[in-house]
């Protein structure tokens, strides 16, 4: 540990200006389940940030594509990538903390010790995902309780504590001084390369967005405000 003490006290010395300039900070992807964050960790890692997982080797992305196909059939895909950090959790963590321009992705609430390691390197950038509460609460319960039946009351609680998750993470960036953006999932949907390109100037991106706005898929998004029936 005493090796990345060492690399903070060197890097605080540096302005913040040149930290940008240089890509000597970390990156982060914040948000809940099914909120766009695989979406999202996978578009700025095709702008060029090393993110640090284990979540999709090549015997977890067979187990994972078979429960799919037992749960959807052929009629959906999920996420070809996760991008998590399942194992050996803070050996991954150290690694980030000792890698310029690295980050992963992490799901909210993030915890005290978790966010040490996103303020650990002066100059982290944190995306934030946005999505609406209904939204996220049907593809939840779709993807991880299956389809039981809810009442009304019971859904409106689970809207309530996404709301409250969503913004307590806000606040608490903001009170630590993390520079942080707001993204919006539909908003990268809708309009992937306007996105990606605020994005890209925030990390200050070294690859171009191509591949980035290629990687958005519409057809991934199964729970659409519009579209979904209140409270199933």
């Amino acid at each position: 540990m005493a090796k990345y003490r060492k690399l903070r006290i060197v890097e605080q010395a540096i302005p913040k200006r040149e930290l940008f300039k240089k890509r000597k900070f970390n990156v982060f992807v914040f948000g809940l389940p099914r909120s766009g964050t695989s979406m999202m960790t996978g578009i700025i890692e095709l702008l060029g940030v090393k993110i640090i997982s284990t979540s999709d080797t090549e015997e977890e992305l067979k187990k994972r594509n078979e429960n799919e196909r037992k749960r959807y059939g052929d009629k959906y895909h999920m996420n070809p990538k996760f991008f998590e950090i399942t194992k050996n959790v803070w050996e991954h963590y150290l690694k980030i903390m000792g890698t310029p321009y690295s980050g992963c992705k992490m799901i909210i609430p993030v915890s005290k010790e978790r966010m040490q390691v996103v303020n650990f390197n002066p100059g982290a950038k944190v995306i934030q995902m946005w999505r609406d509460p209904e939204e996220i609460r049907q593809s939840q319960q779709a993807s991880y309780k299956g389809n039981r039946g809810i009442t009304e009351e019971e859904a409106e609680f689970e809207r309530a504590k996404i709301r409250t998750l969503l913004t307590n993470q806000k606040m608490q960036l903001e009170k630590l001084g993390i520079e942080t953006i707001g993204v919006q999932y539909r908003d990268v949907l809708k309009d992937p390369e306007t996105q990606i390109k605020r994005i890209a100037k925030f990390i200050n991106a070294p690859k171009d967005i191509r591949d980035a706005v290629n990687w958005v898929d519409p057809k991934k998004n199964r729970f659409k405000k519009e579209e979904i029936i209140e409270n199933i």
